[in-house]
This record gives structure tokens, C-alpha cells and sequence, in this order.
């Protein structure tokens, strides 16, 4: 054996170790991302759960909101149910507000905003009715699609008697 021989095994050998080196990492890799999207998948099944277990309440106590659709009531008892409103809107969110997309948070901010009331103010105006609303039916669209519920389709609202203020 010459050393040319002996320089060609020896190179052989070093790109079959590298070879084998880098398949194998490739291997652990893939196992890594395997692995990694496996625990994301069950995550994000156990938060869909949970959303699930707890967007009925909050879809509850919004369900009860004084808007466009209560026009017969008086000024006074439209403001006291929207402050009760807020304030289970805000006890809810204490402890089940983690569970929100971000999405979700900003509409359930934006509702939270929507049904503030100026201290100066003993109603609502037309412009303010028209803002709750619109956040109500935002935040209620968003839960829906937090939990795969995602036929939120115009046609679909006309049906929906949560949605029942649509108009064409």
C-alpha cells in the first residue's frame, strides 16, 4: 500500500465520519422539531379547552348588554345594566382573561372602553349605543373564532340572534 492509498482510506474514512456525523445530527434534528411540534400541538388543544370551558360565561354576561336593541328602556336602567356589565366583564377577566388571544384582548378593551361612561354623562348617546355594539359583536366574533367556531360570514350573522341589530 503506497501512501497515496494510505491518504485516500484515511480521507475516506474522515468524509464517512463527517457523513455519518451529519445525518445523524440532521436525525436529531428532525426528532427535536418532531418533538417541539408535537408539545405546541397539545398546548394549543389544552388552551382551546380551556377557552371552551370559560368563553360561555364571558359570552353570558356580554349577551346582556343594553345596546341599540333596548331602546325602549329607560336611560337609567340602560347605564346600571351596562356598569353591572363591566364590572363581571372585569371580575371574569381576573382570572380568565390569560386564556384570551390577543385578538380577544382587544376586543374585549375595546368593549371595556365602549361602555365607560363619562362621569358627567347620564346616558348614552346614539354615537356610543352604535360603538357598543359594534364592540360586543367584535368581541363575540373573536371568542368564536378563538375556539374554532369560524363561520362568521355576513350571511351567517343575518341567522345569529346574537347578532340580531345586522342590517343590510
Amino acid at each position: 500500500m503506497t501512501e497515496k492509498d494510505v491518504f485516500i482510506a484515511i480521507v475516506q474514512i474522515i468524509v464517512a465520519a463527517v457523513i455519518a456525523w451529519l445525518v445523524s445530527r440532521s436525525e436529531s434534528r428532525r426528532e427535536i422539531d418532531n418533538k417541539v411540534r408535537e408539545i405546541r400541538g397539545t398546548l394549543a388543544l389544552q388552551l382551546t379547552e380551556q377557552r371552551i370551558r370559560v368563553y360561555p360565561q364571558l359570552w353570558e354576561i356580554i349577551s346582556s348588554i343594553y345596546g341599540a336593541r333596548r331602546k325602549h328602556k329607560p336611560d337609567e336602567a340602560v347605564v346600571e345594566r351596562n356598569k353591572d356589565v363591566l364590572c363581571k366583564m372585569r371580575i371574569w377577566s381576573r382570572t380568565n382573561g390569560i386564556f384570551f388571544s390577543k385578538e380577544s384582548l382587544k376586543a374585549f378593551y375595546e368593549l371595556e372602553n365602549a361602555l365607560k361612561l363619562h362621569p358627567s354623562n347620564k346616558k348614552y348617546d346614539a354615537e356610543k349605543i352604535e360603538k357598543i355594539d359594534t364592540a360586543r359583536d367584535s368581541l363575540k366574533r373573536q371568542l368564536k373564532h378563538d375556539v374554532g367556531i369560524l363561520d362568521d360570514s355576513i350571511d351567517g350573522l343575518k341567522n345569529d340572534p346574537d347578532f340580531s341589530d345586522y342590517e343590510e
